[in-house]
């Protein structure tokens, strides 16, 4: 049994950044991602002391049990707007009910603590485990950018998502139940 109390989300640390990277450089994470390339230690470092200074933008760590299993960020906070877009991703040797956790953590923290009203996010059409999940949690499809990147020779849709405050609300409820948590 599984419970989200035991899913936190803490504020990326310099001592976080090079697990996260080698976590992150792992064909199974990296494979979807819209960017596939493998990180550096430099670009780790340049992109943590980058970060550390954003005020719209907020990169964290996911841990269960305080064992750190996956990375996650809110980017381009429009307060004015109220919206935000977003993403994570799980460690490997963590993937399955660990995903829909940190999912169900992740949206209360950007919809509920931080009463953003839209959240919206971009996922490659083959990474079909996410999308399953953005839809378990109430995410609906806004668009298609068709044939948008070309990784490994193969030209790959980007599909848009979105989900709003009410919907969330609603749909927690309902997943909650479902799967005990």
């Amino acid at each position: 049994m599984y419970n989200l109390d035991d899913i936190q989300l803490a504020k990326v640390q310099f001592k976080d950044i090079e697990k996260l990277r080698i976590e992150r450089n792992k064909y199974f994470v990296r494979s979807k991602m819209i960017n596939q390339k493998i990180i550096s230690k430099k670009q780790q470092l340049k992109w943590f002391k980058l970060t550390s200074k954003m005020n719209t933008s907020y990169y964290f760590i996911i841990n269960f049990k305080g064992l750190t299993i996956g990375a996650g960020s809110i980017k381009d906070i429009d307060i004015v707007n109220s919206l935000c877009t977003w993403g994570f991703y799980i460690f490997k040797k963590y993937n399955g009910i660990f995903g829909l956790l940190a999912e169900i953590k992740i949206l209360d923290e950007i919809l509920i603590k931080r009463k953003i009203r839209k959240i919206y996010g971009y996922t490659i059409s083959h990474n079909k485990e996410i999308l399953n999940l953005h839809k378990i949690c109430g995410f609906k499809i806004e668009g298609i950018l068709k044939k948008q990147l070309i990784i490994n020779k193969k030209k790959i849709d980007i599909i848009i998502t979105s989900l709003f405050k009410e919907s969330w609300i609603k749909n927690k409820k309902k997943i909650v139940k479902k799967f005990k948590l």
